[in-house]
């Protein structure tokens, strides 16, 4: 045993001798290498921490707390039904705004500053709301305005009227908005009378390019605008116009002659949508008489026919949300705002037991940047809701107006900070600015705007993948 231990303590010592440990001073040098060592340690730990602390504050989410509030107002000179308009007519880099008033007037402003650019007057109300775009391939977008006699301007950015439409070309009253249908590099304006008169107008001159007054339509109310979709096999768009006996006709855009047409035998006042609702290249026409039709663009044939909790005014929207199928958004007359999803027979409602109806249609937009497309719908009276786009629970509490609403809100960044603002105008005199704040803050870029125009585009699709 005692043998054993000498080799024990004999290999030890050697070890030690090795590493030089035998040596005066080592001692300390080593106790100093090791020193170091653990400070580098407990440095690089420190900073781990810190990096996952950083990490876990700023992509960790949070709750939002999101913040309706006035910006400013405008009195109008008389009361607004149409959908007022969003854009940069003067080419400044600033974003304008226009609107029309029952009186016949067009009054175009600077959204931020409310310096006035310009007005316009008609001999008759407007209803039909406003929209701009080069129609004339200037290379400067052009506002078109349309009074209730059917007189039709397109406005330059000094408020000079390029030309009128000719009444020779459409002589009825015009209630809706217009649409513009491009073809052989030049545009078009497509303007449906009250009387179910359908009517091409070369953008440029103003010339009547065709006139159609024995389609489907014809004889018959049309108070939803027109949309230009594809419809045959050539390479232009046609148009699609639905009257409101239910009436649905397809246009050829290049002839006008009629593709095809369709009865729905139901009362229909609010816009069609375009989308992929089942299969794909379809519309969606909501009535009076509480239902949904899906139509084929193709065939011309009615797809499904869904029941509704409530009659239609608004004119509905879609969007694809959690799917590659779109779904469709629509605002009953009763208070309901609904989610449905026509391929898989679902359904997600928000009652709105304290309001009455909806006449505004309703607006698409990531409010807060959560990547989920949320909902703005504005009540009858003024009450405006943001709502969550999957589970359409409010976002924020109902923000009162206190005045009737029957235009649809804008959205946009006209202060140029990076928070959207609503632009609204009610039945009272009055255009609103309200801005959308959240806290923690979800900033857009500067300047951006998600929805301008009724119906999202000059082609009126109201679907949130065509919004301009």
């Amino acid at each position: 045993m005692r043998t054993e231990k000498r080799k024990i303590n004999k290999k030890i010592e050697q070890l030690f001798n090795d590493n030089n440990y035998s040596q005066p001073g080592n001692s300390k040098k080593k106790i100093r290498i090791i020193n170091k060592y653990t400070v580098f340690t407990l440095l690089l730990l420190l900073s781990a921490a810190a990096v996952y602390l950083y990490i876990t504050y700023f992509y960790t989410p949070r709750p939002q707390h999101i913040n309706i509030s006035k910006v400013y107002s405008i009195s109008t000179y008389d009361y607004v039904i149409s959908t007022p308009h969003l854009t940069d007519i003067n080419s400044d880099s600033r974003i304008d705004l226009c609107y029309a008033d029952n009186r016949g007037g067009v009054h175009v402003y600077d959204a931020a500053s409310k310096k006035l650019i310009f007005h316009y007057f008609f001999k008759n109300g407007i209803t039909a709301s406003l929209f701009s775009f080069d129609i004339n391939n200037d290379g400067f977008a052009e506002l078109i305005a349309t009074a209730r006699d059917g007189t039709t301007a397109v406005l330059n950015s000094q408020g000079k009227y390029l030309y009128k439409s000719r009444q020779n070309t459409i002589s009825e009253p015009i209630y809706n908005k217009g649409a513009i249908l491009s073809k052989n590099n030049r545009n078009y304006l497509i303007l449906t009378g009250r009387q179910g008169t359908v009517c091409s107008i070369a953008g440029s001159y103003g010339l009547t390019d065709w006139k159609n007054t024995d389609s489907k339509v014809a004889g018959e109310k049309i108070l939803a605008s027109p949309l230009i979709v594809k419809i045959n096999e050539d390479k232009t768009k046609d148009v699609l116009v639905v009257s409101e006996k239910g009436s649905v006709s397809a246009l050829d855009g290049v002839s006008g002659n009629e593709l095809w047409s369709l009865s729905l035998e139901e009362t229909v006042i609010a816009c069609p949508a375009y989308g992929d609702f089942i299969n794909r290249h379809e519309i969606l026409i909501t009535t009076m008489n509480r239902h949904a039709f899906i139509i084929s663009l193709d065939k011309g044939t009615v797809i499904k026919k869904s029941s509704i909790p409530g009659s239609v005014i608004a004119s509905p929207a879609a969007a694809k949300f959690q799917n590659n199928k779109d779904e469709a958004v629509i605002c009953t007359d009763n208070g309901h705002v609904l989610r449905i999803n026509f391929s898989q027979n679902r359904k997600k409602l928000f009652t709105n037991k304290t309001e009455i109806n909806f006449r505004a249609s309703p607006v698409l937009c990531d409010i807060n940047r959560d990547k989920t497309t949320d909902i703005i719908a504005v009540s009858g009276s003024g009450h405006i809701y943001l709502l969550d786009g999957s589970t359409l629970q409010k976002l924020t509490p109902v923000y009162k107006l206190q005045s009737e609403v029957s235009a649809t809100p804008l959205i946009g960044d006209v202060n140029n900070d990076g928070n959207l603002e609503i632009i609204i105008a009610n039945e009272n005199g009055k255009i609103y600015c309200l801005v959308i704040k959240t806290t923690p803050a979800a900033l857009f870029p500067k300047g951006r705007i998600q929805y301008n125009q009724f119906l999202g585009n000059v082609e009126n699709l109201n679907n949130i993948k065509y919004y301009q």
